[in-house]
């Protein structure tokens, strides 16, 4: 079951991503990001990458991390759809570390939806609460 959504918004791709942790709703909320882009479900875990990334608040870590996710499929063509990724809180910064598996982008296997320019921080919003995280968050087609 997917655990994202397309919210309404004017040209650009809104997204809903929940998880009933923080690790599972950025997780969900990198799906829904190749979502956008291509057939996410196609997507085989077949090489996997260390990643690392950090912010000095967990909307900048958003932001980061769907920014690595972009840097990562336009200069190695890679898309990803399993993350075994752990997030803490380092003196004061938030810090997101793990490995993440996917494979070279095909688009005679993935398919080609829209392209992806950047993430930004407009209508970014983060809920947390005793039934889970919710995140939202805004990408520039």
């Amino acid at each position: 079951m997917k655990k994202y959504r397309f919210l309404e918004y004017m040209a650009d791709a809104y997204i809903e991503a929940w998880g009933s942790t923080l690790e599972e709703a950025f997780s969900n909320a990198a799906v829904a990001f190749y979502d956008t882009m291509i057939e996410a479900d196609k997507i085989e875990a077949k090489v996997y990458e260390d990643i690392e990334v950090s912010g000095h608040d967990l909307y900048e870590l958003l932001y980061n991390w769907i920014e690595e996710l972009i840097f990562l499929f336009e200069t190695k063509g890679l898309v990803f759809s399993k993350f075994d990724i752990k997030i803490s809180k380092v003196n004061d910064t938030w810090e997101l570390k793990g490995k993440i598996g996917g494979e070279r982008y095909s688009k005679d296997k993935h398919g080609s939806k829209t392209h992806v320019k950047a993430v930004t921080y407009h209508a970014m919003e983060i809920i947390e609460s005793k039934e889970g995280v919710k995140l939202r968050y805004l990408l520039d087609l």
